[in-house]
């Protein structure tokens, strides 16, 4: 009789806090290991039990982290910094698509690097890379943050540009030539300038190349850009316009 009262409010100091993590190792895996441990005073638990949340919670935020770096990686260009081809489809298509459901102009700019081969050939290939970081830290410099810059591949670039008409983005571009300009790359002891041919398209409901709006953009875009290399690189050239 004497000792049952002790033993159920033992019972209960390690219940209540075990049915806590119990709760918070259910919350971890509907958000992703993004929850944060709940507080408790670690000097009203038992040693062990107060040890076993300690160590719960420390391996849980370091799962996080884990989890933080996997996503990053998936979505990021290793060299440039920016976001890849695989998130400029699709979460560029989801931006596409809120601007189109709000009826709020999108623009895209395909950038693409003139005589990039020259420049591995004459350099190589490291220095090629450079240039490509160097590029796209003009480019982080010049877009705003709400926009979607991404490497598209090789040394071509894609910039998704929300509220934004041909014209705006073509201005833009213009921009970006000019600050590239004004800031050569640096190679060692050589600075190197370097120029770009940029595409422009404006968003439309009607697809014509590809299976959605995003494709379709982004191939007019592209054929833009071909045109603006047919006649003489380092310029604009804009879907449509003659």
């Amino acid at each position: 009789l004497v000792v049952l009262p002790l033993v159920l409010r033992l019972s209960r100091n390690i219940e209540r806090p075990l049915t806590g993590l119990a709760a918070y190792a259910r919350e971890l895996h509907d958000t992703r290991y993004a929850a944060a441990c709940p507080v408790a005073r670690s000097d009203d638990l038992p040693r062990e039990v107060a040890e076993l949340r300690e160590a719960f919670c420390q391996m849980a935020g370091e799962i996080r982290s884990y989890v933080d770096e996997v996503e990053r990686i998936s979505v990021e260009d290793a060299l440039t910094g920016l976001y890849n081809r695989r998130f400029l489809f699709s979460g560029g298509r989801k931006l596409l698509e809120a601007s189109l459901r709000a009826q709020r102009p999108c623009a895209c700019l395909m950038l693409d690097v003139d005589h990039f081969k020259v420049v591995n050939d004459t350099y190589g290939h490291a220095a090629g890379d450079r240039v490509l970081a160097h590029l796209a830290r003009v480019l982080v410099g010049c877009v705003r943050k709400s926009d979607l810059a991404a490497r598209y591949g090789g040394e071509e670039f894609a910039v998704l540009l929300t509220g934004a008409t041909a014209v705006q983005a073509a201005a833009l571009a213009a921009r970006i030539c000019t600050a590239l300009a004004g800031n050569p790359c640096r190679i060692d002891d050589t600075f190197l300038s370097v120029t770009i041919s940029i595409g422009v398209a404006e968003a439309r409901e009607r697809v014509e190349y590809g299976e959605n709006a995003l494709e379709d953009m982004l191939a007019r875009a592209d054929k833009a850009l071909y045109a603006a290399k047919a006649a003489g690189r380092d310029r604009v050239a804009i879907d449509g316009a003659e």
